[in-house]
């Protein structure tokens, strides 16, 4: 999938607005239209283009972009693209499409479930509900989606996604109704390999204990949500886990940690969480860890990150 945007610069120039180019790719920022006639021009055979901040894109200029044999497209801040715009992204034989703060409704999703090329989508603040996204789960070949601040999306929604057992990564950051009792609607995902719930106000044993019942993931991201020590035991469920994101789990202590002991983890993250140099002992017990982060960590001394490097354990603090 393509990758998130982040933070840019604002440009100032057509000149600033190009960060990143190869005759294949190109990131940017500011796009225009006339940014997208000298991308047309200078690139005729780009595949892979990233926008962020494209209030200057209009619904000519997105149309330009469809001359391109483009297969991964992400586009933020479409303020001045129409849903009648959007939909000439049908004309694109797309594998990854991302689309941030769009004009993309319901109906808009329906003409996107006409890109059956589709293997990756990202959806950030976009206006579609379940029966937009019951249309986009029908794409043949989709295999990784991403939906974040979608607000009109409710309980519903989930039972949709169940619908697609062929998902390998789901993300579902900033989204309603994000509580414990309808993970259990995501279960049917027996293929799931990387699960993204960050910022879920309302998550603990119940939910991963739904989370549990997904034997095939790989990397759970549960950053920013209340989970605590007692909650974690349900991971020991999922014996293919490498990667676990605890950041900003201010309710964790040493104690989940301990929990953890033995786990076949490979990186976990724990920043700006309650761990002390007990916690930094628990994780050398870890035999498959390779890394950890614990940035802002002001209970975790020098002595416990030392424990840590000699454990053959990289430190990122």
């Amino acid at each position: 999938m393509v990758a998130r945007v982040e933070s840019w610069p604002q440009a100032r120039t057509l000149e600033d607005c190009v960060q990143h180019t190869t005759p294949t790719s190109v990131s940017c920022i500011g796009l225009t239209d006339a940014g997208v006639e000298r991308i047309c021009a200078e690139h005729p055979q780009l595949r892979r283009l990233r926008a962020c901040n494209a209030q200057g894109l209009s619904d000519e200029g997105l149309e330009r972009l469809t001359t391109l044999p483009l297969v991964e497209l992400e586009l933020a801040g479409l303020s001045a693209v129409t849903p009648a715009g959007l939909r000439e992204l049908t004309r694109l034989s797309l594998e990854n499409l991302a689309l941030h703060d769009a004009q993309l409704s319901d109906q808009g999703a329906a003409s996107l479930a006409r890109v059956k090329t589709l293997r990756g989508l990202e959806l950030c603040g976009v206006g579609i509900t379940g029966r937009g996204l019951a249309r986009l789960v029908e794409l043949p070949q989709l295999q990784s989606l991403h939906l974040s601040r979608c607000f009109a999306l409710g309980t519903a929604s989930l039972r949709e996604l169940g619908r697609r057992p062929e998902l390998r990564a789901l993300r579902l950051d900033g989204c309603p109704d994000a509580n414990e009792e309808n993970l259990a609607l995501l279960t049917p995902l027996q293929s799931l390999e990387r699960l993204d719930l960050s910022t879920w106000d309302r998550l603990g044993s119940a939910g991963l204990e739904a989370v549990a019942q997904l034997p095939g993931l790989r990397q759970v991201d549960l950053s920013q949500t209340p989970v605590g020590d007692e909650d974690l035991e349900a991971l020991w469920r999922l014996p293919q886990l490498q990667r676990l994101d605890l950041t900003w789990c201010t309710q964790l202590t040493d104690r989940g940690l301990e929990a953890l002991t033995g786990h076949r983890l490979t990186h976990l993250a724990l920043n700006t969480t309650r761990i002390t140099d007990q916690g930094a002992a628990y994780l050398t017990d870890m035999p498959t860890l390779e890394e950890v982060e614990v940035r802002d960590c002001p209970r975790l001394t020098a002595h416990g990150v030392a424990a840590l490097t000699a454990a053959g354990i990289r430190v990122l603090a």
